[in-house]
């Protein structure tokens, strides 16, 4: 015989009594599972999270690490020095209402938006994962993003029509008389969550009474997916702690903008035209300036540049400038940006060495990256220039 699950006909209940069945080992230093008669404690099943609390056994508070189901069995995992002797004892167990009603909250407007998404497209939801911060549901066809926010609108609209929501095991009679949505085949009594012209489906979580309990459901990501579309979705205090941390968020940005809101995408976009614009102009400058440096470097044989410019285009243009000019290899080291030791990209060129030979002299010595054909080589090095420097002066490559 399975536990009794208490929070099918007690959702908003939040403390109970059980009898201690067993208590047995989890294979986990300190773990133990708990057995009991009957239970509040929704286990980790059909894609959402399991609750959280604590279980009091013999005047000893213990809380609740994990719950699961298997075979109609409920386990609650503890951790404890050692485990007390189960017989005759009771349970006193309270689950965290706050997690509860979020889960609650998230599992109905799941089932909204994806009995609309269903009735409207004959879509699925084929995947479907209930965290402890976000709902991502995969529905095994494409929605566009004009649909996406037609069916967010349309959820909405369910959820201030204050609808009830049913949870009941029909009849076999009355079951295989109904049309209702089901990731997969149900064994035993099916329990039935039913929103009255909006959707129909089989769940075994508990869910909140009416649709106007979900608050507000709002779609936070969506992608392509296997062929269809995932989308992430939070509902209630979820929603409204996310609207709360973004509205700050751009009220911060537009203060620091000195503009509303509204206009916030019209600056950023206004600056990123700008910035674009400084960065060509600024790597025009560094490219000149490489230049003139590069005509100024005396007639060695092995000859090197460092710089902060780091166009490709630019150093590979004038590093075949400066091969020109001298008979070994020459090579411009770029800067970038970290926080850390000195790093370098870098690209060497010869009219008349095998540049590999440069490139494995520096991973030799340095662990470098890079490669390419005997003219030209590519790769970053982390080093000093100082040390980069006198590599390239020894480097006596015949």
């Amino acid at each position: 015989m399975g536990t009794k699950k208490l929070y099918d006909d007690h959702p908003y209940e939040t403390e109970f009594e059980a009898k201690v069945l067993t208590i047995t080992s989890s294979g986990e230093e300190k773990g133990w599972n708990v057995v009991l008669d009957q239970t509040l404690f929704f286990p980790e099943e059909g894609g959402q999270t399991p609750d959280r609390g604590s279980l009091v056994i013999g005047g000893i508070t213990y809380e609740v690490e994990d719950v699961s189901i298997q075979d109609g069995i409920i386990t609650h995992q503890i951790r404890s020095e050692q485990a007390k002797e189960p017989e005759g004892e009771t349970a006193k167990g309270r689950i965290l209402w706050s997690h509860r009603y979020s889960n609650m909250q998230n599992h109905t407007g799941e089932h909204i938006f994806s009995g609309l998404v269903h009735a409207a497209k004959g879509y699925d939801n084929v995947g479907f994962h209930l965290s402890d911060h976000i709902v991502t549901m995969d529905y095994n066809g494409v929605l566009t993003e004009e649909e996406i926010q037609a069916f967010t609108a349309k959820a909405n609209e369910v959820i201030a029509a204050n609808l009830p929501v049913i949870c009941a095991y029909p009849a076999d009679e009355e079951l295989a008389k109904m049309e209702y949505r089901s990731k997969k085949e149900v064994e035993g009594a099916v329990r039935i969550v039913t929103i009255s012209g909006v959707d129909c489906c089989a769940c075994c979580a508990p869910h909140v009474r009416t649709t106007a309990e979900v608050g507000l459901l709002m779609v936070v990501g969506s992608q392509n997916y296997k062929g269809g579309t995932r989308l992430s979705i939070l509902c209630g205090q979820r929603a409204v702690e996310d609207y709360r941390k973004k509205h700050a968020m751009l009220s911060l940005v537009g203060r620091q903008l000195s503009t509303n809101w509204e206009n916030i995408f019209q600056t950023v976009d206004k600056l990123k035209s700008e910035r674009d614009n400084f960065k060509y102009r600024s790597a025009q400058l560094s490219a000149k300036l490489l230049e003139i440096e590069a005509k100024e470097l005396s007639g060695e044989r092995d000859v090197c540049l460092f710089t902060d410019c780091n166009d490709r285009n630019v150093l590979q243009r004038v590093v075949n400038k400066m091969k020109e000019e001298h008979s070994g290899i020459s090579v411009i080291f770029s800067r970038k940006e970290s926080d850390g030791a000195e790093e370098y990209t870098y690209v060497a060129s010869s009219l008349t060495k095998d540049c590999r030979l440069f490139s494995e002299k520096l991973k030799k010595i340095f662990q470098a990256k890079g490669g390419g054909k005997s003219e030209m080589v590519q790769g970053s090095v982390v080093a000093s220039k100082e040390t980069l420097e006198n590599c390239v002066k020894n480097l006596n490559i015949l």
